[in-house]
């Protein structure tokens, strides 16, 4: 299982990574396309504004093209936004199937591992002395001596000491 979570975990991650990066770029697209839009609003006031006369000092057909080249760039503007939109939704889906994959394979894993617990049997299994065989038969012995020592006063006091030591 934990084999498993790292391999889905490391797919994730790279998918993360990339919703992310994508979600930042709609942003960025988002407000090109609110600036671009502000352009145009403007540029369409100056448009009729040179059509009526109160601007002199360009001709009309300069005023549309202009009109014209700032609809073409908010076009383009909003047209990132929708594909920026699209990406962050394949990314999403593709970050459910991966979530769904993990979730079939763990259920898969878990199934496979349960119904092997169902087939285990139980045998019972009656020791022989025929079975049984010794290979070593030791003892171990540490000696001490143990002493008995009178104090002034006149009690007694054991010790005891290894016999192995000086």
């Amino acid at each position: 299982m934990e084999k498993l979570r790292q391999k889905y975990q490391l797919q994730l991650d790279r998918v993360q990574e990339r919703l992310t990066h994508a979600q930042d770029g709609l942003a960025e697209d988002q407000a090109e396309y609110e600036a671009r839009k502000r352009e145009e609003i403007i540029s369409a006031g100056e448009t009729v504004a040179s059509m009526i006369g109160i601007f002199r000092r360009r001709r009309p057909t300069t005023a549309l093209s202009r009109a014209a080249t700032k609809r073409r760039l908010t076009s383009s503007a909003k047209a990132d936004v929708e594909r920026s939109q699209a990406e962050i939704a394949r990314l999403q889906s593709e970050m459910d199937d991966i979530q769904r994959n993990m979730e079939e394979e763990a259920n898969a894993v878990s199934n496979r591992w349960s119904t092997a617990l169902d087939n285990i049997e139980t045998y019972s299994v009656r020791p022989r002395r025929s079975d049984v065989q010794i290979d070593l038969v030791a003892l171990g012995w540490a000696p001490y001596w143990e002493l008995d020592c009178r104090s002034g006063g006149g009690r007694i006091s054991r010790e005891r000491v290894p016999a192995w030591r000086k």
